[in-house]
């Protein structure tokens, strides 16, 4: 058998059944040397494509003499069908092999755990909500919450806060629309400690954690939106005494250096919340202020 080529010859005499014999024979080796459809492709371009030798030796068939057409019509035909009948098996043995190939180097295992990192991370505020919390929760608090969209009676009424007070402006709080429907965002998580003080009966332990609103301008000192932590501790006996910082460290100390700083703020604001428990705990009316001051009563709820 002739060494296969892509090489185009000379026009054969397509009467010449020695020459149309050896364009055949070279086309089927070229065939059947190819490895991949890539390299058929080519194969069948030199081969049977429009400059190839037998589709040039077909066309000189026209010229041909009356009498010698119908022979030479049959040489040809016979010939190029012999090659078009290679293709053709020639492709589907490429085609199945292809096929293969791409089972065995694109299979994928769906039963094998997945490689793929998870996107993203929790939000350092969120984590570090959860790690005071945890605080809280060891020392045998409740966590509450509430509604960030907050009835105005319970964020300024239910709080001693005075009609004209100036924390109920446009101007420091996100007032929502209609004005009658008396809805706001809330500017501190306070309100959650009254809901608290209706759903739970006494004695009452419960830090409310939370995102606030303020209608403050963004600079390095101001946010419109930060988070807050207020406790409310309610029964017979002083709760905590002013050590309470300790106490936090205490229970902070295998945290970060950043988290026990924190627990060191919220205990100082704490301390003041429970010297008014204290007072209170002792028969001190709870409208008198740790420093003597009488605020007015608390509006009816609507």
């Amino acid at each position: 058998m002739p060494e296969p080529t892509t090489e185009p010859a000379a026009v054969p005499d397509p009467l010449d059944e020695a020459a149309i014999g050896a364009a055949v024979e070279n086309a089927l080796a070229a065939i059947a040397a190819a490895t991949t459809l890539d390299e058929l492709k080519t194969a069948r371009l030199a081969h049977t494509g429009e400059k190839s030798p037998l589709s040039l030796a077909n066309r000189e068939i026209g010229g041909l003499a009356k009498e010698f057409k119908a022979a030479a019509g049959k040489l040809m035909g016979g010939s190029r069908g012999r090659v078009a009948k290679a293709l053709a098996a020639r492709t589907e043995v490429l085609e199945a092999e292809d096929a293969a190939r791409i089972l065995v180097e694109e299979t994928v295992d769906v039963t094998a755990a997945p490689r793929r990192r998870r996107a993203g991370a929790r939000h350092p505020l969120s984590t570090l909500q959860d790690r005071v919390c945890d605080i809280f929760v060891g020392m045998g608090w409740e966590i509450a919450e509430g509604p960030e969209l907050e009835s105005e009676w319970f964020n300024f009424d239910a709080l001693n806060f005075a009609p004209d007070h100036p924390a109920r402006e446009m101007q420091d709080t996100f007032f929502v629309e209609p004005p009658e429907a008396h809805l706001l965002l809330r500017t501190h998580t306070s309100p959650v400690q009254v809901r608290s003080l209706l759903e739970r009966e006494l004695p009452v332990y419960v830090l409310c954690p939370g995102k606030v609103f303020r209608t403050d301008e963004l600079d390095a000192t101001h946010t419109p939106v930060f988070h807050q932590f207020e406790g409310l501790a309610i029964d017979k006996e002083p709760v905590l005494q002013p050590g309470v910082p300790q106490d936090l460290l205490h229970y902070a100390d295998p945290m970060p250096q950043a988290l026990v700083l924190t627990a060191i703020v919220i205990g100082f604001a704490m301390t003041a919340l429970f010297l008014v428990v204290l007072l209170a705990s002792r028969g001190i009316s709870g409208t008198d202020h740790v420093d003597g001051s009488h605020s007015r009563d608390v509006q009816e709820m609507p």
